[in-house]
């Protein structure tokens, strides 16, 4: 694997002057699926976070991330966990109105599991310091499972690029 890119955006403590943290009705969620990046049983997804208001904000941490059941649009399993910062370290980020960080999702193949297998198309996104999650629709359905105790997804740090392998 590879290190990411270097055009990844300045952290300088004077590009997020005066910033607040990003709220949820300052950021539009998109996810994008890594099929090249994918297999053996694992894959990858990128969470886009695009700044979709008129001022500045800030973000830092790792979103907290639950399937939603397709069949009924409750959440299932477990809450994410955490993917180690390998790539980009935990950071605060600066996004000007437009411009958009990522979070590396990495997710499991739910059938490796002995669980209840319900299908997923959405997931409940929750970023630090948002108090409600939000929903977004995945790239395309996948397996779920209905067991709290099964986490198959995993969140990388909030950064300011894609993780390039």
């Amino acid at each position: 694997m590879t290190s990411p890119t270097a055009s990844t955006a300045s952290t300088a403590p004077n590009a997020s002057a005066g910033a607040g943290a990003c709220g949820p009705n300052q950021i539009a969620l998109s996810l994008q699926s890594r099929p090249s990046d994918s297999g053996a049983g694992n894959f990858f997804w990128d969470l886009q976070l695009t700044n979709d208001s008129s001022v500045e904000c800030t973000i830092e941490g790792y979103p907290a991330l639950s399937l939603v059941s397709a069949n009924s649009g409750a959440t299932i399993g477990a809450v994410s966990g955490e993917e180690p910062g390998r790539f980009f370290p935990v950071a605060v980020v600066p996004l000007a109105p437009g411009a958009s960080a990522f979070s590396l999702l990495h997710l499991g193949q739910a059938g490796a599991y002995a669980c209840t297998i319900v299908p997923v198309t959405e997931l409940a996104v929750t970023l630090p310091g948002w108090a409600d999650p939000r929903r977004v629709a995945t790239p395309n359905q996948i397996d779920g499972c209905d067991d709290t105790s099964t986490a198959i997804v995993r969140s990388g740090p909030l950064a300011p690029g894609r993780v390039v392998f």
